[in-house]
């Protein structure tokens, strides 16, 4: 930071004009001149001072172009994966073996020796890097819950990768970029040396070429500049070093003070819902969501996985119905078929329909069905805390889901109404915190406000009241039946609670293996079952004993 606030302040700290000469050559350090003259008579000490402005340009110019280009190419091939994926990596493995010295001298031979050429030639052959660590970081960060969260509400890559990837991928390409900046300013010193530069500018490696000559009787020259670049890199890496140890994980002082800009997808308006209402042919209304013959499986290691094979499901505007199961039954498969949300990198085959509102979601573009997603369906994810962005405040992540053209004011008074709705008033100031200085009962109100904010006409809600107490789950349950009742509201609830299904639904679908072995109207099928399992399961629920393993399909 001493050498940084030199580069600052070199006009006023710097004792001559680093250019002029002002004594004998090579004299050495005495009371006039306190580090001695070089080869011509200029002041040593003003040359260092002012050196370190053109080092400093080069390490901070040089890094922020590196890391740049690293960030973005990185971010695109870790998010896109497939064929961008292995093109984007090929040409970084290019640019990595492409030496540095051989890239500037052919390029100073084209364009003249000058510090934005160091710059360049430290961004062409660094980046890969900065690449490689961000393409790791997304590949990790693409498939987490909260930026499904962002999918469902009908976002694109583009605004997906800006707020929500890249703001969680940043902190180890901070640390990162400080290593870069000592690196780059050795880079700068190493090509100086040799000539390739700008013989004006004065930085230290510039001084270090021109001090090659007079090592024997004047070493000061070489050793001073030397010096300087050692102290410089070796700070810019224990600023790297601190800044790696205290970014911590979520919760850290840090973290906490990270602010992410939400940057709107500029949306075209979704098709509106057509007020009369989609007949079948005996004249009654054509469910809200359909799905006919739903097969999913799964490529394990050679073996088929059946994960969801041919399940059919109906849900009705207004309606609540129940998708209940053990683990591994199929049933959040189901869900995240229901919205596309499931990453088709392991799936062998897909069979069936969607039907969403009239309209085939299965063979829908990406762009296409981000658009028709909003103001249709959204979705309510089990453990909160992993399906919140970390880095963003819970206000700023309800207003990213609400349509543009809105004004700052009407989207602050419009997330305070969706968190009124969900009995977080203002007055609790939620809306300015981050999801870690919420309860579990809060963080998931969150989660229903933040889908409220797509305004959907069906909510799945997976597991809504996991790892939540009986008090809290019951004010969750309430909320979602209160919401039901105001916006007229369809859900398709999934979960191995039978007590939470009897308490909401009208209908259940009762999984097994990856089908449905019974569904009907909740009394009939809680009263009268016609599946060993299903009356395995009811027998369960009410002494409390395990289940019979009985037979049935995997």
């Amino acid at each position: 930071m001493i050498f940084c606030g030199m580069a600052v302040a070199a006009d006023w700290i710097a004792p001559y004009d680093p250019t002029l000469i002002v004594g004998a050559p090579l004299e050495p350090a005495g009371d006039r001149f306190l580090l001695g003259t070089d080869n011509l008579g200029r002041d040593v000490l003003s040359q260092l001072i002012y050196g370190s402005r053109a080092s400093v340009y080069v390490g901070i110019l040089g890094a922020l172009a590196s890391t740049t280009i690293g960030i973005l190419i990185g971010a695109v091939a870790g998010y896109f994966g497939g064929r961008i994926d292995t093109v984007l990596m090929r040409v970084a493995e290019l640019f990595q073996v492409l030496p540095a010295l051989i890239v500037a001298l052919v390029m100073a031979a084209l364009w003249g020796g000058s510090l934005m050429l160091v710059v360049i030639v430290i961004g062409v052959t660094t980046w890969p890097n900065e690449a490689r660590i961000m393409r790791g970081q997304v590949m990790s960060l693409r498939d987490r819950d909260f930026v499904n969260l962002a999918r469902t509400s009908g976002f694109g890559p583009a605004h997906i990768l800006f707020s929500d990837v890249i703001p969680n991928a940043i902190p180890p390409l901070i640390v990162q970029a400080a290593l870069g900046v000592g690196g780059s300013i050795l880079v700068e010193a190493g090509l100086s040396f040799i000539g390739v530069g700008d013989p004006n500018a004065g930085s230290w490696g510039q001084m270090l070429n021109i001090a090659q000559p007079y090592l024997p009787v004047a070493p000061w020259l070489s050793i001073l500049p030397g010096l300087a670049i050692v102290l410089m890199v070796l700070g810019f890496n224990l600023i790297a070093d601190g800044l790696n140890r205290a970014m911590s994980p979520r919760g850290s002082a840090a973290a906490a003070k990270q602010r992410a800009r939400v940057l709107l997808r500029r949306l075209k308006p979704s098709a509106k819902v057509t007020e009369k209402p989609i007949l079948l042919p005996h004249g009654e209304p054509a469910p809200l969501l359909e799905v006919d013959d739903l097969r999913v499986w799964f490529d394990a290691h050679g073996t088929q996985v059946k994960a969801v094979n041919g399940v059919s499901v109906t849900v009705a505007a207004g309606e609540c119905v129940g998708v209940v199961g053990e683990s591994g039954s199929g049933k959040s498969t189901l869900a995240r078929m229901v919205t596309r949300l499931l990453p088709p990198v392991s799936i062998s085959q897909i069979g069936g329909d969607v039907r969403l509102d009239g309209q085939e979601v299965l063979s829908m573009s990406e762009s296409a069905l981000a658009r028709f997603r909003r103001g249709r369906i959204s979705m309510v994810f089990q453990e909160p805390l992993n399906h919140l962005n970390p880095t963003m405040r819970i206000g700023a992540q309800i207003a990213g889901g609400l349509p543009p053209g809105l004004s700052k004011a009407e989207r602050k008074a419009r997330v305070d109404e969706l968190l009124a709705k969900v009995e977080l008033p203002s007055a609790l100031g939620i809306a300015r915190r981050y999801p870690h200085e919420l309860s579990g009962g809060q963080r998931q109100r969150v989660m229903i406000a933040l889908a409220l904010a797509l305004e959907p006409r069906l909510l799945i809600a997976d597991e809504p009241t996991t790892a939540l107490d009986a008090t809290v789950q019951a004010q969750v349950l309430n909320t979602l039946m209160r919401l039901r009742e105001e916006e007229n509201l369809a859900i398709l609830l999934i979960t191995h609670d039978l007590g939470l299904v009897a308490s909401m639904c009208d209908r259940v679908y009762v999984m097994r293996g990856g089908e449905v072995v019974e569904s009907g109207e909740l009394a009939s099928v809680f009263q009268n079952p016609e599946s060993d399992y299903t009356r395995e399961l009811l027998a369960a629920r009410r002494d409390g004993s395990g289940l019979t393993e009985i037979g049935g399909p995997r």
